[in-house]
């Protein structure tokens, strides 16, 4: 940060210039443009606040005509933070999939990743299969159920694991796929 007094360079938590004594105020955190003292050549520092410059090595004061030089730096200074801008948000896009790409290859060899997977395909191939014969028999109801509920279960889990849909804790979806692993012991109750 600057002082908006003399020109000063001086600490972002000052509460005066340690140069002039002026008394820094949250004004003073203004976007800064420098450019060069006629005089001694020295960098001066302008906001756009100020109208005058003063340079802090020959003590030289100017006063600021808002030009080119001053717009085409401004312009410059822009160009400069929102290209490093991107470029961290490319850098930070890039580090979030390669962490997913590693999330989701440690979710592949994973016993739940697996059971989760393998129990959602049984699962609903047995729903459909259920629910497919309930005209038969009304009592395939709760076992069509039963088998439906664990399907969404493992789906859930699979999903949830992946990030396709937020989890609000890294738990869900293990407690889910082993819910939909509990579920078997009704399901093997009411078929038998």
């Amino acid at each position: 940060m600057f002082c908006s007094n003399c020109g000063e360079k001086i600490e972002d938590s000052s509460a005066f210039c340690k140069n002039c004594g002026a008394k820094i105020t949250y004004d003073d955190k203004t976007e800064r443009v420098q450019l060069k003292c006629k005089e001694c050549g020295g960098v001066m520092t302008a906001d756009s606040s100020n109208k005058t410059l003063h340079c802090p090595y020959c003590g030289s004061s100017e006063v600021i005509v808002y030009g080119d030089a001053v717009e085409v730096e401004r312009i410059r200074n822009d160009t400069y933070k929102e290209m490093e801008y991107k470029k961290w948000e490319r850098e930070d896009e890039k580090e979030r999939k390669v962490e997913k790409k590693k999330a989701d290859e440690a979710y592949r060899k994973s016993s739940f990743g697996v059971v989760a997977i393998i129990g959602a395909i049984i699962c609903g191939i047995i729903a459909m299969g259920e629910f497919s014969q309930l005209r038969y028999s009304s009592r395939l109801l709760i076992d069509a159920i039963i088998a439906a509920v664990q399907t969404l279960l493992f789906i859930l889990a699979v999903l949830f694991r992946k990030g396709v849909i937020k989890s609000p804790t890294k738990s869900l979806p293990t407690i889910l796929t082993l819910a939909g692993l509990f579920l078997i012991v009704p399901f093997v109750v009411f078929v038998y």
